[in-house]
């Protein structure tokens, strides 16, 4: 077969990119690749475009942080003004506690399961089972 376009390419690893997000293993895109698509290709191919298609994957893992914050904030902003504008305090208590949630303005809130409120004094716990009788 003559080499794919650009757009073919493209294509195709977006192909293999939705076998992978869905759980296909190697040998189950080559064998889909085989007998399911008209590429002609050989394995070693089908193994670039696995390549090709874990890269944009990953690509679209990556997250800026401070742009998806700002998305939510201004999610937020909204939500809150509807909530005000329509008289539903209950709706907007709720925005306004998931706002400062997400921007880490609560309290921390902690789980004391050790020492019922009593101050730790450096004491370290050692199982019995782990120690080393020199044998």
């Amino acid at each position: 077969m003559s080499k794919p376009t650009k757009a073919e390419l493209t294509q195709r690893v977006a192909r293999i990119s939705e076998l992978l997000l869905r759980g296909a293993s190697r040998a189950v895109i080559c064998q889909y690749v085989s007998e399911k698509t008209d590429w002609g290709v050989t394995d070693r191919t089908v193994d670039r475009y696995i390549e090709s298609a874990t890269v944009t994957i990953k690509a679209g893992a990556e997250t800026d942080l401070e742009y998806e914050t700002g998305k939510a904030k201004e999610r937020y902003e909204f939500l809150w003004n509807k909530a005000l504008s329509t008289h539903d305090y209950r709706e907007a208590r709720g925005v306004q506690k998931d706002r400062s949630a997400l921007l880490g303005l609560e309290a921390p809130k902690r789980t004391d399961i050790t020492s019922a409120g009593k101050e730790l004094k450096g004491y370290a716990v050692v199982n019995p089972d782990d120690w080393d009788d020199g044998d």
